[in-house]
């Protein structure tokens, strides 16, 4: 009777053994969602940074001092050409010139003097010596500066050469002028035109007649559209970060048929170089492709229950997808996440299909 309690407890625990059996194996199943490789329409395209610039700019330069009396315009003023922008005193502009260079003939006729009697030669250090050779030299071409003072026509006005607006004023009333800045700029800022800086190794793709779209903080979601219309035949080089690389500079026409009242010139701008004509092709989530040790890529089909392995040629990367240019199908089914995958041949329990972006 003992023995016969004894067997029947031992086949007891059999049985809930094997019953066990069966939970056991689907929890080493993997458990997979799937997905279908998709066609996909891709614009190729190159963002660059650009700057902004009037169609057309003028700076107003003066090679000798003047003294203005009036500044008759001032900046954000809309002029037309031949306006006049300042009133200039040209006699009191003669007189400044005419004792500019007699107090410089003075200075070096005393140096030659010094010369003569040898005094120069016998305390000067051959800097000194080499700052006078100068000044002769400026001695000379002041007798042409005298005579320019003297028979140079100077404007009593300044006036713009363009219609447009006045951009940038540096004269002052009743103060002499005398610098290497322009006196006036004005600018046509009835339409556009964008400078752009491609990085060298992208080149190729980039040619007049591509479109453009163009957009900048400060102007809110607005995208402006331009076309490229001139590829400037040198490269200069920019450092990005730390980096230098060979940049070529593009200029991009804006279109006229759009407002552009909330561009300014000099604002920095992305632009989106459309290279080409939309391109069809195949892609699938980045999780679904794995690497082997050989640098091999691979995904896992889904066939009869199990995943199998097959080998793939990926292409160009978009965001969150990659395209396969070799060994799928947009029929094919595949394992949407490959590490969950151990080998190939793999029984997996499929759950449905992924929802990926």
């Amino acid at each position: 009777m003992k023995w016969k309690w004894c067997g029947l407890m031992i086949l007891s625990l059999l049985m809930m053994g094997v019953g066990q059996i069966p939970k056991r194996i689907l929890d080493s199943v993997p458990t997979v969602e799937y997905v279908r490789p998709r066609w996909e329409t891709e614009n190729q395209t190159i963002s660059c940074l650009g700057i902004v610039y009037a169609k057309e700019q003028v700076e107003i330069y003066f090679d000798l001092p003047i003294y203005p009396t009036q500044i008759l315009a001032q900046v954000g003023q809309q002029v037309q050409a031949g306006e006049n922008l300042a009133v200039l005193d040209t006699q009191k502009t003669k007189s400044i010139l005419a004792n500019a260079a007699s107090f410089e003939r003075q200075t070096l006729a005393n140096f030659a003097a010094l010369q003569e009697e040898g005094q120069l030669a016998q305390t000067s250090s051959p800097e000194m010596l080499e700052q006078y050779q100068e000044l002769l030299e400026q001695y000379n071409s002041l007798y042409g500066l005298e005579r320019i003072q003297q028979t140079y026509y100077l404007q009593e006005y300044v006036s713009s050469p363009i219609s447009g607006t006045v951009t940038q004023v540096n004269l002052n009333t009743n103060v002499l002028f005398q610098s290497t800045q322009p006196a006036f700029i004005v600018s046509d800022l009835s339409s556009y035109k964008v400078i752009v800086s491609i990085p060298q190794d992208q080149m190729d793709r980039v040619a007049p007649g591509n479109s453009v779209v163009i957009t900048a903080s400060g102007t809110g979601n607005t995208q402006f559209r331009g076309t490229v219309n001139k590829i400037y035949p040198t490269s200069t080089r920019q450092f990005s970060g730390t980096v230098q690389e060979a940049t070529v500079q593009a200029e991009i026409t804006l279109e006229t048929n759009q407002d552009t009242r909330n561009l300014k010139p000099g604002y920095t701008v992305t632009a989106n170089i459309d290279c080409s004509s939309p391109q069809n092709m195949l892609t699938v989530p980045y999780e679904s492709v794995n690497q082997d040790e050989n640098n091999q890529e691979f995904v896992y089909l889904l066939e009869n229950g199990q995943a199998v392995r097959q080998d793939i040629v990926t292409g160009r990367e978009i965001l969150g997808r990659v395209e396969v240019t070799q060994g799928l199908s947009s029929e094919d089914i595949v394992v949407f996440q490959a590490q969950s995958i151990p080998r190939t041949a793999t029984a997996v329990y499929i759950t449905g299909e992924a929802v990926y972006d």
